[in-house]
């Protein structure tokens, strides 16, 4: 069973819960055709939480908030990450820009689709991105194949 790394600062079961609710739409059953390692910690926490769901060899880590964000990216360059939430995530170093991501990082942002990091209109968008994986490249993702 593929297993997705879940990691929060939060401890918010509606964030988990909105999580799974949307696996299901994807066609997954949490606990039945898919396993979620849930961690969550209090920021000086995040790093070793992030190691150990590492250790684990999910096929991919969703981080929710930026502490979570980075601690994510810091310990793995390999297991794709999505980001469930991250404030800037192009000043806080998580990725190039938010048009082109690269690395094993794509998610959302709170700056939302037409927003820049000043607050003018961009037309760089992470939630395109975002929505573009969660539709075609995260089933890709836990199947194993290369997105």
């Amino acid at each position: 069973m593929p297993v997705i790394g879940f990691l929060d600062t939060t401890g918010l079961l509606r964030w988990l819960d909105n999580f799974q609710e949307g696996l299901k739409e994807l066609g997954y059953a949490p606990g039945q055709t898919i396993a979620i390692e849930r961690r969550v910690g209090a920021p000086a926490q995040l790093p070793d939480l992030a190691a150990e769901l590492v250790r684990l060899q999910p096929k991919v880590i969703v981080a929710s908030g930026s502490r979570a964000d980075v601690a994510a990216k810091n310990a793995t360059k390999t297991i794709p990450i999505v980001l469930a939430f991250a404030t800037d995530p192009v000043e806080l170093g998580l990725v190039a820009s938010l048009a082109q991501p690269g690395g094993n990082i794509t998610g959302q942002s709170n700056q939302g689709p037409g927003v820049g990091t000043t607050g003018a209109p961009s037309t760089d968008s992470l939630s395109v991105c975002q929505q573009r994986s969660m539709r075609t490249g995260f089933p890709l993702l836990l199947r194993g194949a290369d997105v």
